[in-house]
Formats: structure tokens, sequence, C-alpha cells
């Protein structure tokens, strides 16, 4: 306010100059308009300037107005080009043009819609042998593997191949957290697509169902692990030998192990030198168990093997939370265990222990012999192959 009036007060006190030089000054011949202004331009030009600077900030907004007109103006030029793109880049995500949506109906169970790809964007995705009518060779799954958007492949499932060699090109997968195999003949799993860092650094789980490893456990799965691979499971499947003596050097990392109806005849004394913590080892056809597993070790399966004694160490086991022996032939648990077992869950359903025992007692109630509780193995198989049964049309 005080900076109007002190403009105002400048601009009269002016006027009142202009009239005494104006008053002062004698007529004489007319002079040119463009002359006079020159005799007044430079005090009054000073006396404006001074104005300018002391004017309040409300006698800019019609230049704020200007420019907030302008901005205005570029919002709305620019709103439909912005809008242009996002049509032509969900168009493009979509599949509708390009065909990645005919090539994901291929088995993908999770489509993804990712901007800018032309792959198959999918999350959970299934290769599937027989319906693509491929073998599995080297060039059919550099092809499968290359037409898939690694960025957003989170589970991977190879199903029905009677050849399968497992190329490089799935190092391409760095998102991926889940692998299985399904009913497949690996023939080649070289080192140079081995499971390892920094190619898998969320890898933490595969599973191996009704699979056949024709050379044993293959380089791809044995060799530089990754240290987040903590699950490893075989399930009916041909394993082509006997685990290596060095597994625990090769898979330091791995906590869960199951090994079910995989035919094995011994007990793999290497898994006692593992830190496992979860160990199923139901459906095979072990008759003798080592002194002593893993202190590591907290869930034991062994159902349905033909296990007459369980070892006295078992009492032992500090850790020890759950200890399944169904459809054994064990007729005695160990004086040690049995001390201990105020915080173990037994289960002996279909033992000789349970069989000698009336329904209703102390002891059988201990052993929860009027239950099956996951007596064929805890993988569930039995929903994993009505999941991945070839559908004939």
């Amino acid at each position: 306010m005080l900076s109007g009036l002190r403009s105002v007060k400048l601009l009269i006190q002016h006027d009142m100059e202009m009239v005494r030089i104006l008053s002062s000054t004698k007529i004489g011949p007319a002079m040119p308009m463009a002359n006079f202004e020159n005799v007044i331009v430079p005090e009054r030009e000073s006396i404006i300037m001074q104005s300018a600077k002391a004017s309040p900030p409300w006698y800019r907004v019609n230049d704020l107005t200007i420019c907030g007109k302008r901005v205005t103006r570029l919002i709305v030029t620019l709103m439909p080009v912005c809008g242009v793109f996002v049509l032509l880049t969900s168009i493009t995500s979509s599949g509708i043009f390009f065909g990645s949506d005919v090539t994901c109906a291929d088995g993908c169970k999770l489509r993804m819609h990712p901007w800018f790809t032309r792959q198959c964007a999918c999350s959970v995705m299934e290769i599937n042998c027989f319906e693509r009518g491929i073998t599995g060779r080297a060039t059919d799954m550099h092809s499968v593997f290359q037409s898939l958007d690694a960025r957003v492949l989170n589970s991977l499932i190879v199903s029905h191949f009677p050849e399968l060699v497992f190329t490089e090109d799935s190092r391409r997968f760095n998102r991926l957290m889940t692998l299985e195999l399904y009913n497949s003949t690996v023939v080649e799993w070289p080192s140079t697509s081995s499971l390892s860092l920094p190619y898998f650094p969320v890898l933490t789980t595969i599973f191996f169902l009704r699979s056949h490893l024709m050379k044993g456990l293959p380089d791809g799965i044995a060799t530089n692990l990754s240290p987040e691979i903590i699950d490893i499971e075989f399930i009916a499947t041909e394993l082509g030998g006997p685990l290596p003596d060095d597994l625990d050097e090769k898979w330091p990392s791995v906590v869960m192990l199951y090994v079910e109806h995989c035919g094995l005849q011994d007990f793999p004394l290497v898994l006692t030198r593992m830190g496992l913590t979860d160990v199923s080892l139901a459906g095979n056809n072990i008759s003798v168990l080592p002194d002593s597993l893993s202190p590591s070790s907290m869930y034991i399966m062994l159902d349905r093997n033909p296990l007459d004694s369980l070892p006295d160490s078992f009492g032992s086991l500090e850790q020890l939370v759950c200890l399944t022996v169904q459809y054994t032939n064990i007729s005695i648990f160990p004086q040690s265990l049995i001390a201990g077992s105020t915080d173990i869950k037994f289960r002996a359903r279909g033992t000789p222990y349970c069989h000698n025992l009336p329904p209703d007692s102390p002891e059988a109630k201990f052993a929860l012999c009027a239950k099956d509780e996951l007596s064929n193995g805890v993988f569930p198989l039995v929903m994993r192959d009505r999941d991945r049964a070839i559908q004939l049309t």
C-alpha cells in the first residue's frame, strides 16, 4: 500500500513540475511533436522506472495471466498426443496385431501385458512338447526360449519332452522363481546352462516330476548352483544312479530335499552331511537307516519304506518337529525318542506298532494311528498329474 501511495505521489509531483515548466516557457514558434517529446522523455522515463520498481506484485497479474494461458494451451495441445501414445502402446502390448497372443495361448497360464514387447509375456508358462509338436532338441528349445519375455517369467514348466536339451538361452530368465520338469527325459543339460548366479538371482525351487535323468544328476544342476535355491524335489523320477557323494558341497544352500517314489534302495549317506531341515524319502525301498542324521533335521518323512526300526540317535535330534513312518514295518519306537517326544508329532498309521495297540489307548493317540496324513508323500503328485495331463481332442 505504501509503495502504491509513493507512486501516486511521484506522479503528482511530476505533473506539478510539468505545469511549472510550461507556465514559465515563452510562446515561440511551433515545435514538432517529436521534438517536444524528446525534451521531456528523459525525466519522464526516470520517474516511470522508479514507479515500476516500487509497484506492488498485483500489478504484474496481467503477465502471469498471459503465461498461464500459454501453459494451458500447451497442455491442451499435448493431451491428445499423450492419449494416442497410450492407446498405441496398449494395443501393442495386448498382442492383438502382432501375434504374441497366439504364441502365448500355447501353455500360458498367467498372461501379462507389459509395454513395448513383441514377445510372449507370460508369468506362468508351460512348454508342452506334445501340444507344440516338438521333441526338445537344442534348436527347438532355442526357438521357444527366445520367444518368451524374460522380464515377467516367474514360473516355467517343461512337460512331456522325450529328449530334452536345456540350452543356454534359459539364462535369460533372471526373474524365474520356480522351475518344473514333468514327464520329460533329460538328454543334455551342460554346465554352460547351469542354474547359477548371476543368471538366476531369485530361483528358489526346482521340481523333477515323473522324469528321467539319463546320465544321472546333470551338470546343469550340479555345477555352481545358485545359493538362492533352497528346495529341490525329485518325485517319481528315475535318477539314473545314486546321488553324488559330494552333494553336500554341490548344494550347500539346499535345506529342503524330497526324493519320493524314486526307487531308492539305500539311504543316501550324503544327506547326513547336508544342512537339511526337511527331508522326505517316502515311497522308496529303504530298509535301514544310518545311525545319525543331520542335527538340523526338523521334518523327516519315511512313509512306505520297508523299515524295521529307528536308530536310538533320533532321540538326540533337538530340532525335530515331525517324524512320519506310516505303512512301514516298525513295531517299536526307541525309548530315547519317546522320552523327549512332548513337542514331536508322530505319524505311524499302518505299522505293527499301531496294530498291536487298542485304538483308544494313549500310545495309539500319541502315534496318530487312526489318521492317514500324507502317507503317499508330501508332494501332491495326484493333483499335479491331473493338471499336466495331455488333452486329446
